[in-house]
């Protein structure tokens, strides 16, 4: 996986008329850069374009989230605790390949 950049992400949009996009930023001690920019065109709105924007900014925190799952599911199988649950078993698999897409494998 290519290194993201570091930092908190959030989105933000400046409120100065006509808003054509949203930018989404990394804060990482005094350092503020910008990560993504969601633009509002060919029929996305100001708020799909937030929406968008808000998805972007998560992408750290639900990776993380994705490796703590799938780090708990191993340890618990190592254990010799096997997943049974056809629910549970689709999540990993979903968790996975998230981990997979986000990582460029």
């Amino acid at each position: 996986m290519g290194k993201y950049t570091q930092g908190e992400w959030s989105d933000h949009y400046a409120k100065l008329a006509p808003v054509s996009s949203v930018a989404v930023w990394s804060k990482q001690g005094d350092m503020v850069r910008r990560v993504a920019l969601c633009g509002i065109h060919e029929g996305i709105d100001l708020d799909e374009a937030e929406a968008n924007g808000r998805l972007i900014a998560a992408a750290p925190d639900l990776l993380e989230a994705a490796k703590a799952f799938d780090d708990a599911v191993d340890s618990a199988s190592e254990a010799g605790h096997y997943i049974n649950d056809p629910r549970l078993r689709a999540a990993v698999r979903l968790a996975r390949e998230a981990i997979e897409k986000a990582e460029g494998v």
